[in-house]
């Protein structure tokens, strides 16, 4: 059975990652997806107040609404 993964990527940095979803869930339990991009990203810029300056990382593949 193939892992379920879940993607990030941010085009002005060129960060690009993958995680484990099962091992996501069992480490950070029911957290919001938004809240879980900053961690994940890790970037010096995600909580950056100003909006021009904040990371612009993503989840690749999700649909929005």
């Amino acid at each position: 059975m193939r892992a379920r993964m879940l993607t990030i990527v941010c085009g002005p940095c060129g960060r690009h990652g993958q995680h484990n979803v099962e091992r996501l869930m069992a480490e950070h339990g029911d957290t919001k997806l938004t809240e879980l991009l900053v961690t994940l990203a890790n970037c010096p810029k995600a909580r950056s107040t100003t909006v021009h300056d904040r990371c612009k990382a993503v989840y690749e593949g999700l649909a929005t609404r």
